[in-house]
């Protein structure tokens, strides 16, 4: 009987599940205003690992194009710059947010309802995850 505790926690230890290194939450995927064709897309990138993790490009089959940019204000004016990567220390999130880092998309002549967004250390596909897009 006085061993039931101690293999009860031998099961939880050897049952977890270990999370992938890179998740992304909270996902908002702008679609473009009426002649536009471009869109912005907002979300939380999490580095659930003791390494650190760099993505030096985001793509979709479903845009034009993506690129990663930052919104700052210089002297009393709003300036953004595209970001050739973005660095994630260990156990750490970076925030893509209105007024900050985000995602500039241009799309093609259709918006889709839904977008897959692909993360990329070098030639390397980290993550994909797919989200709706909304006005």
């Amino acid at each position: 009987m006085r061993f039931r505790p101690l293999l009860f926690c031998i099961c939880l230890v050897g049952c977890t599940v270990d999370q992938p290194p890179l998740l992304v939450e909270d996902v908002v995927l702008t679609r473009p205003i009426p002649g536009v064709a471009m869109g912005a897309g907002y979300f939380t990138l999490r580095n659930t690992s003791n390494q650190s993790i760099r993505i030096d490009r985001i793509s979709s089959p479903d845009l034009a194009a993506v690129a990663m940019h930052e919104s700052v204000l210089e002297d009393g004016i709003a300036r953004m710059y595209e970001l050739q990567e973005i660095m994630l220390l260990p156990r750490s999130a970076v925030v893509f947010e209105t007024g900050g880092k985000h995602l500039m998309m241009r799309y093609l002549e259709t918006t889709p309802d839904i977008v897959t967004l692909q993360f990329f250390a070098g030639p390397a596909m980290l993550l994909s995850v797919q989200a709706n897009t909304r006005e």
